[in-house]
């Protein structure tokens, strides 16, 4: 009689569990816990996720002799609520342990001054390139570092901006496949040599 019992509990648990596992609605668990800026229906994006659409939507990025310049009008709008951005640069086709090499140019809002007004984040080839020597500089609106260099190594000569980190009272990052997503492509260069 016990076993009976014991059984028949045992049956009940096992349709129970197979009702649940067939009736229990899959499609929110699968949805992904971040959502892209580029969704194309603006209307189910909230004020930050439209913010950041607009700042991709409006990057332009390009080199000259001396320097890297990633230009936004929305930077100024950005420095309102933000009090420093983060624009990383990653290493194409160069890895060390499975990791690509980063330099990182943190811009400090405050002392962005006539760049602010001008929308441009200006990275100069020499402070970039003596991240071969040293892990951290200063500059004059910022700091640079850099994470898996080394000066015994090769310096990676094909780099492209692999993310943007937004930090102040709304923090967010645009990264890579966002990138790809709204403009179709990354922002690639190659740097001067450092020898």
């Amino acid at each position: 009689m016990k076993q009976k019992r014991i059984v028949s509990f045992m049956v009940f648990v096992l349709l129970l569990a197979a009702g649940i596992f067939l009736f229990l609605p899959w499609k929110p668990l699968l949805k992904p816990l971040r959502q892209m800026a580029s969704d194309p229906s603006e209307a189910g994006l909230t004020e930050g996720q439209r913010d950041k659409k607009k700042l991709i939507e409006s990057l332009h990025f390009s080199t000259d002799p001396e320097s890297l310049l990633l230009t936004t009008e929305f930077l100024p709008n950005l420095c309102l609520t933000a009090t420093e951005l983060e624009v990383i640069f990653a290493a194409k086709d160069f890895a060390i342990d499975g990791e690509a090499p980063t330099i990182s140019h943190i811009f400090f809002c405050e002392k962005l001054g006539q760049n602010l007004a001008d929308g441009s984040l200006r990275v100069e080839w020499s402070d970039f390139l003596s991240m071969h020597k040293n892990n951290e500089a200063p500059t004059e609106n910022g700091e640079l570092k850099s994470k898996l260099i080394f000066a015994q190594e090769k310096f990676p000569a094909r780099w492209y901006l692999s993310e943007i980190q937004v930090r102040g009272t709304s923090n967010f990052s645009v990264t890579e496949p966002e990138f790809t997503k709204i403009l179709g492509q990354l922002f690639e260069f190659e740097s001067p040599t450092t020898e």
